[in-house]
């Protein structure tokens, strides 16, 4: 429903095309409403489990819900990855493909107490910490932070993944406060928490995760000051190349946690990768 999950739409399917050449059978599932995903994750998992599947690769957020059907499939000697997370246990996961969630957010604090000439006040705006990277980007955000010297952390507004939600939760709390020079956001959202801010008419800077023309938009218009890519088209391509690898050569994995590559994205590199 966002860029993000757009693009890890399309290494899947890039990896499904070119994996077909080769006679393998790649079955990519989509997802469109949050609040039936889980029930029907479930569903779909019951039948997988009875068809002819080496191995599967889901969200570690999703697959944290079918962890007993996951144990069974690992019984069963199918291949379990996750990707853009790690679930709760390994136990029902042979191998995780993410960024380095620590890195990214530590990459975040870099650039906007940057920004803030190192002296600013911050919110840091926490999505539910039931999805462990929102967990461990806040907490490493607000680590660096303290370490540092610098920015302060003066509170952590936990925010609504909906659209509208997160935008009135932003803009309420922009209306009652105005000791805030900067937000950094940990999950989803960040056109809604941007046109927060530009509605507000107040100069605070923001710090997101992922990259879309919209969010190149706000850039160039020095509302978003950073923006930390998570490699997308490869969370989506690699998990299914891999297992496809393995597979069929018998080999393991070079490592049970494969790294996507991180990119930061700010006005010093925005002008070329917006096309004009």
């Amino acid at each position: 429903d966002n860029d993000f999950w757009r693009s890890v739409r399309r290494g899947s399917i890039y990896a499904q095309k070119e994996l077909e050449t080769l006679g393998a059978k790649v079955t990519y599932v989509p997802f469109y409403a949050w609040g039936t995903v889980y029930e029907e994750i479930n569903e779909l998992m019951d039948k997988m489990l009875l068809e002819d599947y080496d191995g599967y690769a889901l969200p570690g957020f999703m697959l944290d819900n079918v962890a007993e059907k996951m144990k069974r499939a690992i019984e069963l000697g199918k291949k379990v990855y996750s990707f853009n997370c790690a679930p709760k246990s390994m136990e029902y996961c042979t191998a995780v493909f993410q960024p380095d969630v620590a890195d990214g957010a530590i990459a975040a604090a870099k650039v906007l107490d940057r920004s803030l000439k190192r002296k600013g006040r911050i919110v840091v705006l926490e999505g539910g910490r039931d999805v462990s990277v929102n967990a461990i980007r806040s907490d490493s955000f607000q680590e660096y932070l303290k370490k540092s010297g610098g920015s302060k952390v003066t509170e952590v507004l936990h925010v609504d993944y909906d659209g509208d939600a997160i935008y009135k939760q932003v803009t309420e709390y922009l209306k009652a406060h105005d000791d805030v020079d900067g937000m950094f956001l940990t999950t989803g959202r960040p056109i809604e928490v941007a046109k927060a801010i530009e509605d507000s008419k107040k100069k605070v800077k923001l710090v997101v995760f992922d990259h879309s023309d919209e969010i190149f938009q706000y850039i160039k218009k020095g509302i978003i000051v950073g923006a930390i890519g998570q490699d997308p088209f490869g969370q989506g391509y690699d998990p299914i190349v891999w297992m496809y690898n393995c597979t069929v050569t018998g080999r393991e994995l070079p490592s049970a946690n494969m790294k996507c590559r991180s990119t930061v994205v700010d006005r010093n590199n925005v002008d070329s990768l917006v096309e004009t």
